[in-house]
């Protein structure tokens, strides 16, 4: 646990995902959805959850299909489809510690 706290989380596949067939692109209706998923990505790069991908790498890795559905307020939310990846993805199970446990646990000075 210490080398994920220090390092992050890597991804664990079972399988090697399809080789790149290509971007998909979002289907935008509207002015207002295109500013609102520019808006979204801009942040998630600022955030540095997501990063530019440089031209020559393009053709590499993988994409998932990030879109728009209107919310009852008449906003918009973001949806990431990852399922085509989970596919690919070792799923382990784990034991969530209760906050009594981690408490428990955890000593002065840690």
């Amino acid at each position: 646990m210490d080398r994920t706290l220090r390092l992050g989380y890597s991804l664990q596949f079972h399988s090697i995902p399809p080789p790149f067939r290509g971007i998909r692109e979002a289907n935008l209706s509207s002015q207002e959805e295109i500013g609102f998923l520019s808006a979204e990505v801009q942040a998630l790069v600022q955030k540095q959850a997501v990063s530019v991908v440089h031209p020559q790498d393009r053709e590499k890795g993988h994409y998932s299909l990030y879109f728009l559905v209107p919310k009852k307020t008449g906003e918009f939310r973001p949806i990431l489809d990852l399922r085509g990846l989970n596919r690919h993805i070792t799923c382990r199970k784990f034991h969530m510690l209760t906050m009594k446990q981690v408490l428990e646990l955890v000593r002065p000075g840690d």
